[in-house]
């Protein structure tokens, strides 16, 4: 189902609850969570998939959907435990939640650990595409990527299964079969059945971009700064999770993840003064109204953080809300993360990043959404809203020269723990796990070179 599909389904389910005497059983509880991950709603799917535990303890899509949940959030203990309930509560789902487990152990950064849950499982009864889609991206890492393809060769051959289709692009990127790679990532983007319109993804820009216009944000009223947020963003596998990672270990900073604080701001406000979020409001915006909901904003945001001077809420997306960003924590800084384009197409193209990227799946999407992305960060400069741009190349070619310079931007003083992520225990809870915690290399600088010819071609 597409959003509009989803979000009449979730309102239907919800409905549906406040009819019921008993507030609704397991089941439609589960729906509701389902609904709400495909909306990006984590709290609330969180909270739907708890309730439906409450009401059946063993609710197979529950606990399916919880671990998941836990998992994506980088609660990586809580969601193997999940894992392994849902193993018990469910004969059907064990092949999935042995691969959920074995997932929990790749965010350890413990891939022999993954493949021996794997091979524990599978000796007896086989691979399945979920065993197999973790199994070949562990064996690859481990650098055993030549014995990944031969063992997964008739599994990937016969199935449209993305996520094992993606991994196994990925071993022949590694053994340097280029075409092969390139075609088992265009076989897993494309049975996504994901669909992207690069002409109508720049007329919504353009209202967008008209409805935050310079002078709309010169009218518009500011709640009172704080120092403390600090917002990455970009488009996807342009360093964010690197960028964050780095400045999470500086004392005085409290990386948050990806938060939908602001994404739900973008939804909350507008309502707030009766109008409709896909039409102008911010015109409507008094400044009680602003200073109550920032209040709030602030204290979600900030709370968890403790004394942190600095608070991190790393979600590349909110590019497009830099103006609401500059309104509701004026005294945010926003870093944008800058990278190659064709480094960044050939990454995101590889990678598996969920329904809500459909422009991901094809070089012309993706080249759309990069461009999309430069047209927001001229637009938010012009408007006077302050973004700084952090090279990625920058971070991985003179690591402590770029970091002291960010630190100054943040007012923080040099702290060369900066340069040693690696030993953090932080889990990563994005798709650049495996990069994002391993120490600062130049290795992928360059990386799409063989693939030019794919990535640019009409």
């Amino acid at each position: 189902m597409n959003s509009p599909s989803v979000q009449k389904h979730l309102q239907a389910l919800l409905a549906r609850s406040t009819e019921d005497p008993d507030g609704g059983d397991a089941l439609l509880w589960t729906q509701v969570g389902i609904a709400s991950a495909e909306l990006g709603l984590k709290a609330e799917a969180e909270e739907a998939f708890v309730r439906a535990l409450q009401k059946d303890g063993s609710a197979a899509g529950a606990l399916r959907g919880l671990a998941a949940v836990h998992l994506v959030d980088g609660r990586v203990t809580s969601a193997e435990a999940l894992f392994a309930r849902w193993f018990r509560a469910d004969p059907t789902g064990r092949p999935e939640a042995v691969a959920g487990v074995a997932r929990c152990r790749q965010r350890r950064g413990d891939d022999a650990g993954a493949m021996a849950v794997i091979h524990d499982f599978a000796t007896e009864r086989g691979l399945t595409d979920d065993l197999a889609a973790v199994f070949v991206e562990s064996a690859t890492r481990l650098g055993h990527a030549e014995d990944a393809v031969s063992i997964a060769a008739p599994i990937a051959s016969a199935t449209s299964h993305p996520p094992l289709l993606h991994a196994f692009g990925d071993a022949l990127d590694r053994l340097g079969r280029h075409e092969e790679a390139f075609g088992a990532w265009s076989r897993a983007n494309s049975a996504r059945g994901l669909r992207f319109s690069p002409a109508d993804d720049r007329r919504s820009l353009d209202e967008h971009l008209r409805h935050w216009s310079a002078e709309a944000l010169a009218r518009a009223p500011r709640a009172p700064t704080d120092p403390r947020p600090v917002f990455i963003v970009g488009v996807p596998r342009s360093g964010t999770s690197l960028l964050e990672q780095v400045l999470g270990m500086h004392p005085d900073v409290h990386p948050r993840g990806e938060l939908d604080l602001v994404p739900k701001l973008s939804l909350h406000l507008p309502r707030r003064l009766g109008r409709n979020p896909a039409e102008p409001w911010l015109g409507a915006l008094d400044q009680a109204t602003l200073d109550e909901v920032a209040s709030v904003a602030l204290e979600e945001l900030t709370g968890p953080a403790g004394s942190a001077r600095r608070v991190i809420d790393k979600l590349p997306r909110n590019l497009r809300q830099a103006g609401l960003i500059s309104v509701v924590f004026p005294g945010a800084r926003i870093l944008r993360c800058t990278r190659d384009p064709l480094d960044i197409s050939l990454s995101v193209f590889r990678t598996h990043l969920g329904e809500a990227h459909p422009w991901a799946v094809t070089p012309e999407g993706i080249r759309a959404w990069i461009e999309g992305c430069e047209r927001l960060s001229d637009h938010w400069r012009g408007a006077g809203v302050e973004v700084l741009d952090v090279a990625y190349e920058d971070v991985v070619s003179s690591p402590e020269e770029t970091l002291r310079l960010v630190l100054a931007q943040l007012d923080l003083p040099w702290d060369p723990a900066v340069l040693d992520h690696a030993s953090s225990d932080r889990v990563v809870a994005t798709a650049s796990y495996a990069q994002a915690t391993r120490p600062i290399h130049s290795k992928s600088v360059g990386r799409a070179e063989p693939y030019r010819h794919y990535l640019t071609r009409p």
